[in-house]
């Protein structure tokens, strides 16, 4: 952001805004990390909760069938 009145301030705001650059993109990473470390929780969860769901499904089946046995006997 050199002007031709660039002084000693300017070059200090540069760095300054430089550094608050490098900490954003830091600080930005590790949201992103922690975002990713969440999506692959989150997506284990969905496949255990997708296998309990079929288990349900399944031993609801069984009890209406054994239901339905009991009450012809």
């Amino acid at each position: 952001y050199l002007t031709k009145d660039h002084d000693e301030e300017d070059e200090r705001m540069e760095v300054e805004i430089a550094a608050n650059v490098e900490h954003a993109q830091k600080l930005a990473n590790n949201l992103k990390k922690k975002a990713m470390l969440m999506n692959s929780e989150i997506q284990q969860q969905n496949d255990d909760l997708h296998d309990v769901s079929g288990n349900v499904d399944y031993m609801d089946d069984k009890v209406v069938m054994t239901t339905r046995r009991i009450r012809g006997i």
